[in-house]
């Protein structure tokens, strides 16, 4: 696609009880200067002021769709959004985030999108004021992961990988980074442009247990032909040393030896199989 010829976006925010920070996300996206931007606001039925300042920037911005209704969770949210949003690339910004002035334009004048599937850039944390983010590859995001609100992806992997997976209530975007990272027909390319404000106080901050559980699994499963064997090893040992107490026999076994197997240590994961067995007389 030619740059004459600009990509559709969707901005997709999913919300719940958001009135003291909508106002600034729902401006810094009507402000942006791109013509193929339509915006989706996904509310949970909140219960204060979140929906009623949305519909007054509604009359203001034909851009701007709002939907509020029961969900279960942030992701469920986000994939009503994806099924209701008609671009070519998504975006996911958080009902307390901000875009940054001309952004997405900026964005897209960098790159031919039509030679790219995940394109990314940086995000400046709220409380710190620090730039996170930079170039990223598959051993790196296997411990680290990539902010949302850096992203635009193309609405083709979702239907390649699947929505968002609800079992995972803070982890699913990292999930879904993995399954693009690890595949090697998925187009990836860095943008060095801070993309918008991350509050990294918000709902996001918190622990997903059951990701970090499945975790193990996960990243051998997705990433290990995208990492050298040394890569994969420091990550899965120490995943597997974190999440073996939390599995049942069979299921570390398993995981133990696939692991081994994968990263040519099979005698060093026998040794761990064999300290972990011994925990659990």
């Amino acid at each position: 696609m030619s740059k004459s010829s600009p990509p559709s976006v969707s901005v997709i925010t999913a919300t719940l009880n958001s009135e003291e920070t909508i106002e600034r996300c729902l401006r810094s996206v009507s402000e942006q200067t791109y013509e193929r931007l339509e915006h989706w606001v996904i509310d949970g039925n909140s219960t204060d002021n979140t929906v009623a300042i949305a519909e007054q920037f509604q009359r203001k911005n034909n851009r701007l769709h709002i939907v509020s209704e029961t969900d279960r969770g942030v992701y469920d949210a986000l994939n009503k959004g994806i099924h209701r949003s008609s671009s070519e690339w998504l975006y996911f910004l958080g009902g307390d985030d901000v875009m940054g002035p001309g952004v997405v334009q900026a964005f897209f004048d960098n790159v031919d999108a039509s030679q790219s599937d995940f394109l990314y850039g940086d995000v400046r944390m709220k409380a710190s004021g620090q730039i996170y983010g930079g170039e990223f590859d598959a051993a790196r995001l296997a411990g680290q992961n990539i902010c949302h609100q850096a992203i635009f992806v193309r609405r083709e992997l979702f239907s390649r990988f699947g929505l968002f997976k609800l079992k995972y209530p803070l982890g699913a975007d990292w999930v879904f980074n993995w399954q693009c990272f690890g595949d090697p027909a998925v187009r990836i390319q860095y943008v060095p442009v801070t993309v918008a404000e991350f509050d990294e106080n918000g709902r996001s901050a918190g622990k997903d247990e059951r990701f970090f559980r499945d975790a193990p699994k996960l990243l051998l499963k997705h990433l290990s032909s995208s990492m050298t064997k040394d890569q994969l090893h420091t990550h899965m040992w120490t995943r597997l040393e974190n999440q073996l107490p939390k599995m049942n026999l069979i299921e570390g076994l398993n995981l133990i030896l696939r692991t081994g197997l994968s990263t040519r240590r099979l005698g060093q994961y026998a040794r761990m199989a064999g300290a972990w067995l011994v925990t659990r007389q």
